[in-house]
């Protein structure tokens, strides 16, 4: 998940994106692959994706057990 500051030059990257969502009044949008993103919003994507991980917590019986959290390399 992330989260979208409101400055004019994320907002026009997102600009076809967001028409097309409200044109077919839908809530969530297929955009293409990982490398499909990557290669059409190369700095966009290196930007949302700096630092990124994957954090796994399993249940431990009726509790949670402890969290795992790996580093990801686009």
């Amino acid at each position: 998940m992330h989260f979208l500051d409101s400055t004019k030059s994320i907002q026009q990257q997102f600009k076809p994106y967001i028409e097309k969502i409200l044109k077919e009044n839908k809530d969530t949008l297929h955009i293409g692959t990982v490398a499909e993103f990557k290669k059409k919003h190369k700095e966009l994507f290196e930007k949302l994706t700096k630092n990124d991980s994957i954090s796994i917590q399993f249940l431990d019986g009726k509790k949670l057990g402890e969290r795992i959290t790996v580093p990801v390399e686009w």
